[in-house]
């Protein structure tokens, strides 16, 4: 109804966790309404200075794009929304949906591993054999302070069989030392240089792991799923990543 210049609005209680804010219920008017009928804009051109837009996030990201794109890298993007059982194989304290609209999309993913072993997989399927795959997305948890958290990360994935073909060597797959070299061309693009390496073996999902600290901080970590786990996923050769967080 409209009453002393305001309009008012009930919601049902089917979309009160969609529409929380003003621009919600805006969009929500103007969808039903038409977008045909909002009117073309009194200003024909803006004009901006570039100097205010200036980002180091994105500019980082960039440069990790172009040099993976350069090594024979190809890029993915996953979905954001995965689902439960696969976020609690790797034990974290992930972010539920209130009102999912799938149950296979659940919870907000905790990392990529998730969807790049879903794109792996149908790769083998379809009988793609040597993969290497990054992906740039954001990645979801829970502060300490019990805050939803968002950062962006890189992956890197070598999967199956090695990609360089020469007259003297034999077939193989991809090993730790492949993308040990990976990692260390990336980074080194991305001016970082002076770090520690540390060895972790596991016996869970993953076999080991290497840890790239600088100052106690990590920079990157490197992991070989187990056999036994990926074997659970359908997957028939070995896979290893390599993931990175926005280091800006």
């Amino acid at each position: 109804e409209e009453k002393a210049g305001s309009l008012y609005f009930e919601v049902p209680q089917s979309r009160r966790e969609d529409l929380t804010r003003e621009i919600d219920l805006i969009e929500e008017v103007i969808r039903l309404d038409g977008y045909d009928k909002i009117g073309e804009p009194e200003q024909e051109s803006l004009k901006f200075e570039i100097n205010d837009f200036y980002d180091r996030e994105y500019d980082f990201v960039l440069k990790a794009r172009n040099y993976l794109v350069g090594r024979g890298f190809h890029e993915i993007i996953s979905n954001s929304l995965v689902d439960e059982k696969l976020v609690k194989d790797s034990g974290d304290d992930y972010v539920s949906l209130l009102n999912p609209s799938s149950d296979q999309m659940t919870v907000l993913r905790t990392n990529l591993q998730q969807g790049m072993l879903e794109v792996v997989k149908m790769n083998f399927e379809h009988m793609n054999d040597s993969l290497k795959f990054f992906e740039v997305g954001n990645v979801f948890s829970y502060s300490k302070e019990g805050n939803i958290v968002e950062n962006k990360s890189i992956l890197l994935t070598l999967a199956g069989n090695y990609d360089v073909e020469s007259v003297d060597s034999k077939p193989r797959h991809f090993d730790i030392l492949d993308i040990k070299a990976e990692v260390k061309g990336l980074l080194e693009k991305l001016n970082v240089e002076f770090y520690n390496i540390n060895y972790y073996n596991y016996t869970g999902n993953i076999d080991f792991q290497l840890i790239y600290e600088i100052k106690g901080i990590s920079a990157a970590s490197v992991s070989k799923f187990s056999d036994k786990y990926l074997r659970k996923l359908n997957i028939d050769k070995p896979v290893l990543i390599c993931e990175i967080p926005c280091l800006v």
